[in-house]
């Protein structure tokens, strides 16, 4: 789908078969992952002047909630051993 001639006007992102996305980008971006609405099956289908091509599946697997916390000990000791 890189090389493709014509060049790709559109791609359609789908989950689980029905339409995620439509964009002019060949990349999907998910901001703020929620388990209940990504996980699943992933395809892409390019559309140019000759046709729609799609992609193979890729399965997005969650397996459990991101938390992301920084303890200020931790960092000030990183800090300290970097000087």
């Amino acid at each position: 789908m890189n090389d493709a001639f014509p060049p790709v006007s559109e791609y359609k992102f789908y989950l689980q078969g029905s339409i995620s996305k439509v964009t002019n980008v060949k990349k999907l971006t998910i901001v703020g992952v929620n388990r209940s609405q990504h996980y699943g099956e992933y395809k892409c289908v390019a559309h140019n002047a000759a046709g729609d091509e799609q992609s193979a599946g890729v399965r997005l697997n969650i397996n459990g909630e991101s938390i992301f916390r920084v303890d200020p000990k931790i960092m000030i000791s990183y800090r300290l051993t970097n000087y």
